[in-house]
C-alpha cells in the first residue's frame, strides 16, 4: 500500500507543479500585456490635439446639418416650382399672378 501512496504524492506533485507553472506563465502573459497597455497610453493624443479633433468632428457635424437643411428648403421650393408650372400647363387663366410665392421672410 505503501507504494501506492508514494506514488499518488508523486503525481500529486507533479500536477501541482503543472498547474503552478501555468499559473506563473498566465502571470508574465498578464504582466506583458499590462505593459503594452501602459506604454500605448504614453502615446496617445495630448488633450489640445483631441480638443481640435473634437471641434473639428462639431464642425464637420454642423456642415452636414446644414447642408441637410438647405436641400431640404430646395425640395421644398421645387415642389412649388413644380405646382406652378403644372397650373400653367394645365390653365393658364387659373394661375393667379398676385399669390405670394413664398420666399423667407428675413
Amino acid at each position: 500500500m505503501e507504494p501506492l501512496i508514494v506514488f499518488i504524492l508523486v503525481a500529486a506533485a507533479f500536477t501541482g507543479g503543472y498547474l503552478i507553472r501555468a499559473l506563473a506563465a498566465r502571470f508574465v502573459d498578464i504582466e506583458r500585456r499590462i505593459e503594452r497597455l501602459e506604454e500605448a497610453q504614453k502615446t496617445r493624443n495630448p488633450y489640445r490635439t483631441n480638443d481640435g479633433l473634437e471641434d473639428a468632428m462639431a464642425i464637420i457635424h454642423d456642415a452636414v446639418w446644414q447642408a441637410d437643411a438647405t436641400l431640404d428648403y430646395v425640395r421644398s421650393r421645387m415642389r412649388q416650382v413644380g405646382s406652378t408650372l403644372k397650373t400653367i400647363r394645365s390653365n393658364p387663366d387659373r394661375y393667379d399672378s398676385d399669390k405670394p410665392n413664398g420666399k423667407r421672410k428675413s
